[in-house]
């Protein structure tokens, strides 16, 4: 008798994630353990309930952007370069992000969504606010209330793929490109 596959949880969840996103929230769970190798009974044993494992695969680790701001306002750079990188590193992951959340939701996974994806968005806007009034001391950012422009950068670039994502349209890394450095010099106007 052969001896059952081993599945490390980096590799359940990565499955997982892929056949949530790529097929919905209503997908069986004996498809995941198809693409796993295992049965879909071997996989409840493991992680419980569907729901469950929903969670776990589609919940999103904290945004890169956070880091990148938590290291502060840099002086070597223009202030609409350094903004541009942050939003940019945000384009990938709100594309996964909205499209977990909209899965999550689809499955009736409410309380799990809201409290996970209400509180990425609030952080990440502090940090914002933050990194903008420091360069607001230094003269690099113009005057404006950080809290109104951090919703404006990142209110907007939210929408952007979240409408992206119900359109089934996606843009190219030009356009994304494009759209980012003008939104940045719009709401910044750096000096």
């Amino acid at each position: 008798m052969a001896r059952p596959k081993q599945v490390s949880d980096v590799q359940l969840l990565e499955a997982a994630r892929r056949v949530f996103l790529e097929h919905g929230a209503k997908v069986p769970v004996a498809t995941i353990a198809r693409h796993l190798g295992v049965t879909a009974t071997a996989l409840f044993r493991r992680v419980g309930s569907k729901n469950q494992l929903m969670v776990q695969a589609l919940q999103p680790p904290e945004p890169p952007a956070i880091g990148i701001l938590k290291q502060g306002f840099r002086d070597d750079e223009s202030a609409d370069v350094q903004m541009s990188r942050v939003l940019m590193n945000m384009v990938g992951y709100l594309n996964t992000v909205i499209a977990s959340e909209f899965c999550m939701r689809d499955a009736g996974v409410h309380t799990v969504a809201e409290r996970v994806y209400i509180n990425y968005p609030i952080k990440l806007r502090q940090a914002i606010a933050k990194w903008l009034q420091a360069g607001q001391k230094r003269g690099r950012v113009r005057a404006g209330n950080v809290k109104i422009m951090a919703e404006a950068l990142l209110g907007t670039l939210e929408m952007r793929y979240t409408l992206a994502y119900l359109m089934h349209k996606s843009h190219s890394p030009a356009s994304d490109r494009q759209f980012v450095t003008g939104l940045v010099r719009e709401i910044l106007r750096p000096k």
